[in-house]
């Protein structure tokens, strides 16, 4: 899977632009800030995604919780077993929860367990609810061990449409991936390859756990 780079400049000048970043004269260099976006692309359907849906019900993603040490749009490295490190010249093209929230939506809404996937704020009446909390998010380039990616998750779905709302399945994920390099690009592109695990074993776990559901219930 191949992430997307983008570069862009950040240039020092006059007037407006010198209150904002103090210190800058047209004396230094532009800053280049490179902007990752990990795509973690679905799998295409195949023949038991088209069949009818384990649950023919909508369901509500709402917004993915991100841990605040991995909150920010800057690329995080674990440097040694307390100190983490942002990334002020790498980053994400968006915050982390809305990019991991629109990555869980489109691999749940591809996987053929519900019969389709209502946004958060949505006014489309929905049968259950997927909220989800990313704990761990970070490359870990810790001296005296191979580098790796790491992704770790948890994810909870209810019924919300009897009262009270009803806890159908819960789950927790976690992968670490290997890295080719220790440089900001290698980094994402093991995030993005450890967040596809992540994202099938969720499709995965959902769909044994509500066929298990709903065999047990007839």
């Amino acid at each position: 899977m191949k992430f997307i780079l983008m570069s862009f400049r950040v240039l020092c000048g006059t007037g407006i632009l010198v209150a904002v970043t103090a210190g800058c004269s047209l004396m230094q260099p532009a800053v280049v800030k490179q902007k990752f976006l990990l795509p973690a692309v679905p799998p295409a359907a195949g023949a038991a995604d088209a069949a009818a849906p384990v649950v023919p019900a909508l369901v509500r993603v709402n917004l993915i919780g991100v841990a605040v040490p991995f909150s920010s749009t800057n690329l995080v490295y674990r440097r040694d077993d307390l100190r983490y490190d942002t990334d002020f010249y790498n980053e994400y093209f968006v915050a982390p929860r809305d990019m991991l929230t629109e990555r869980v939506r489109a691999w749940v809404g591809a996987s053929g367990v519900f019969r389709g996937v209502a946004p958060g704020g949505s006014p489309l009446s929905a049968t259950y609810e997927l909220n989800g909390f990313v704990s761990e998010f970070y490359g870990d380039l810790r001296p005296g061990r191979a580098p790796e990616a790491v992704v770790a998750a948890e994810f909870v779905l209810s019924e919300v449409s009897v009262s009270p709302a009803r806890l159908v399945w819960h789950q927790a994920y976690s992968r670490r991936v290997p890295l080719a390099g220790t440089g900001p690009a290698q980094v994402a592109q093991g995030l993005d390859t450890a967040l596809t695990g992540v994202l099938g074993d969720l499709c995965a776990g959902l769909r044994t756990g509500l066929a298990a559901e709903a065999a047990a219930s007839k």
